[in-house]
Formats: structure tokens, C-alpha cells, sequence
């Protein structure tokens, strides 16, 4: 069974990554900047195992960056994603500290693309490998 809950630093080391995930996120071993996630991500566990990591970074702005690691056994369950992405959104829009929320998409990765779109995200910029999606609190 798959659970959404608090984000532990104990879940990354157990968390095992793939493809750019495995690439793009190396800093992670770095236990000073992970420690600021706490209570401000969450784990996906599949019975009691670590699938995937997702959260917000909050600038004094009021721009919250989402950002998502997984990796295989994540991605193997879309919909189960899509929902508790969706009700994360929902509730960070709701904050009135949040101005806006953004993400960055690899450009070319088109499933990435479309579910940005379907999650209520707009392009607004293309650099280089990457395109920056916007939504408006």
C-alpha cells in the first residue's frame, strides 16, 4: 500500500534513484540543505519503503519552487502521483504567503510537459535543457 507522510531524512538514503533523477540530484548527500526539508516535503512510501520525495522550496517573495525526486516504482504509479500532487497544490495555494508556484521541466520530456499543463502549470520560459512553468496563487 502506498502512503503519502512527513518527509524524514532517514527516507532519502532509503529512496533509490534512476535515469536524471540518479544524475540531477547529487547534492542530496548534503544533510545540511536536506535538513531544511522537514516540514516542508513529503515521502511517498510503498509499504514502509521510500518511492519518492516531493516538496516546496519558499522564497520571501512568496515564489514556492516544487520540486519532485522518484525514480522507477514512482513513476509506475501515475494516477496515485497525480492526486496527492494535486491535493499538495491545492493546499499551498491556499497559504497566503504563496504568490506563485513554480516548476522547471526538462525541456524534450513531453509526458512532463503534459502533466505540468493538466496540474494547472503554465510555460513561461525556455533555458536551455529546461523550461519554467508558472502558477499563479
Amino acid at each position: 500500500m502506498v502512503a503519502v507522510v512527513p518527509f524524514a531524512l532517514d527516507h532519502l538514503a532509503a529512496l533509490t534513484l534512476d535515469g536524471l533523477d540518479a544524475w540531477a540530484w547529487p547534492a542530496l548527500a548534503d544533510e545540511n540543505e536536506v535538513a531544511k526539508w522537514e516540514g516542508h516535503a513529503f515521502t511517498a512510501l510503498d509499504n514502509g519503503k521510500a518511492i519518492g520525495i516531493a516538496g516546496l522550496s519558499l522564497d520571501d517573495d512568496g515564489t514556492a519552487r516544487g520540486w519532485l525526486i522518484g525514480g522507477a516504482a514512482l513513476r509506475s504509479r501515475p494516477m496515485f502521483l497525480h492526486r496527492a500532487v494535486k491535493r499538495a497544490l491545492a493546499n499551498v495555494r491556499d497559504n497566503p504567503a504563496v504568490r506563485r508556484i513554480e516548476i522547471v521541466v526538462e525541456s524534450g520530456c513531453e509526458t512532463a510537459a503534459r502533466w505540468a499543463g493538466r496540474l494547472g502549470f503554465k510555460p513561461r520560459a525556455t533555458d536551455g535543457d529546461s523550461t519554467l512553468y508558472v502558477m499563479e496563487s
